[in-house]
């Protein structure tokens, strides 16, 4: 994997391409960080979509913040407000198995 910093350089050049109005998709095992940047979000389990939408609301779904973001959604959102810039184009799809 990347190193911490090189994947806060990957994060803010994805944020960057998107604010020009390019849709991003990325896939990421860095869940806390890929839903930070996102729009929306996909997730998968076991190769299939589990849920998708507002990367705001999959943060809030009790099975995603219990399977992969250890049920503290506080630390997983900080204290950024939710995009409103409409240009801002970004997905994120992570996979994982599902406890």
């Amino acid at each position: 994997g990347l190193s911490p910093k090189m994947q806060q350089e990957v994060f803010e050049t994805a944020r960057m391409v998107a604010a020009t109005g390019v849709t991003v998709m990325m896939v990421e095992q860095n869940v806390h960080g890929a839903l930070k940047i996102s729009d929306t979000a996909i997730v998968l389990e076991l190769g299939r979509k589990f849920m998708e939408g507002p990367a705001r609301e999959v943060m809030d779904d009790p099975r995603v913040r219990h399977a992969y973001l250890g049920g503290n959604l506080a630390q997983a959102v900080g204290a950024a407000p939710a995009a409103t810039d409409k240009t801002h184009k970004t997905a994120s799809a992570f996979q994982g198995e599902h406890p």
